[in-house]
Parts: C-alpha cells; sequence; structure tokens
C-alpha cells in the first residue's frame, strides 16, 4: 500500500498503520543490536560498518520517539474502550517510555480489530 493511499484510510488506521511501522523498525534495530554482542559482528561495527552502525542508532531513536509519541496519541483517540482507565494508560505509556509503547502495540493494539472509519 503506498502512502497516498494510506492517508485515505482515516486517522484511526493512519496512526495503527505508523504504529505498526515504528514497532517493528525498532524491533529490528534491538535485534542488530543483540546481534553485535558476536565477535565478528562487533568487529564489523567498529571498522568498515561504523557509518552504517551510525545510522541504525540514529533509525533507532526516531523510530522509539515515534512510537512513544503515538502511542500516547492512539491511547488518548482510541475509540474501543477498555476495562482500564484512559488517563491510566497514558500516565503509564509516558512514564515507560518506548518499552511501555512497544507492549501497548504488540499487547493491545495488534489484538484490536481495525475499525473501518475510526478516527
Amino acid at each position: 500500500m503506498s502512502l497516498i493511499s494510506s492517508l485515505h484510510m482515516g486517522p484511526g488506521m493512519l496512526i495503527r498503520r505508523l504504529l505498526s511501522v515504528s514497532a517493528w523498525t525498532v524491533v529490528g534495530c534491538l535485534a542488530i543490536g543483540l546481534l553485535t554482542a558476536l565477535d565478528p559482528v562487533r568487529d564489523w561495527f567498529d571498522g568498515p560498518g561504523a557509518v552504517t552502525g551510525a545510522v541504525i542508532i540514529v533509525l533507532f531513536v526516531a523510530a522509539a520517539v515515534m512510537l512513544w509519541i503515538l502511542a500516547v496519541w492512539h491511547a488518548v483517540v482510541d475509540p474501543n474502550r477498555t476495562s482500564i482507565p484512559r488517563w491510566l494508560i497514558v500516565v503509564l505509556l509516558v512514564g515507560t517510555n518506548f518499552g511501555g509503547a512497544l507492549l501497548y502495540y504488540f499487547g493491545y493494539v495488534v489484538r484490536q480489530p481495525p475499525t473501518v472509519n475510526s478516527s
């Protein structure tokens, strides 16, 4: 799906799509970070892959900040009602940074059915 057609899905679906992209980007960057524990990978990042390592760090930080902001935004505007008060979800998301946002996305947003005309 292209970006132009994504803009026609409505704000609720756009938030979900951006949450998905940022969450999976953070997971990918974390996986690459875990791979640096292996000596050959670490040696490559210390030598010829230094620029790539810096790009991955910048990408991780940008995706984590975007994930965190979008998770708080989604929690505020989500039309689905839960048994947990909305204000408590927002406070927990603000207090737990991107770790809580990852749990919010994979534990709640993924499990909710997408609404057709959510706004």
